[in-house]
């Protein structure tokens, strides 16, 4: 598959990202606790490149968690990258691992819930 055909089918699976979204947060604590709580997420394309996503959740008795992620192909590795900093002032950056697939594969399975 040549590496235009290969970028434009992997843009047009990040595309599915595009919109808003209800979204469900669960996170490990230090103490190994688990919490959870929701938000929204809004993503949009940057034209022909990728998609910038921004979640903005609240926990019950936690500050309120801000991520935003840049989701893009590319053609010289052949590999999904996403890289996403948070509330916290971390930077996370990921090429087509299994938590990418897992984000992605969260759409299809109902985990952002619903679409606005």
């Amino acid at each position: 598959m040549t590496q235009s055909i290969q970028q434009a089918k992997e843009l047009e699976l990040l595309r599915q990202l595009i919109g808003e979204w209800a979204v469900g947060i669960a996170m490990k604590t230090s103490d190994e606790k688990i919490v959870s709580g929701c938000g929204e997420m809004t993503a949009l394309e940057i034209r022909d490149v990728g998609i910038n996503s921004e979640i903005e959740t609240h926990i019950e008795g936690y500050d309120d968690y801000y991520e935003n992620d840049f989701w893009s192909f590319d053609s010289s590795s052949g590999n999904v990258h996403l890289f996403s900093i948070t509330s916290e002032g971390d930077v996370h950056d990921h090429w087509e691992t299994g938590m990418i697939a897992t984000r992605l594969n969260s759409i299809g399975e109902g985990h952002l819930k619903t679409k606005n």
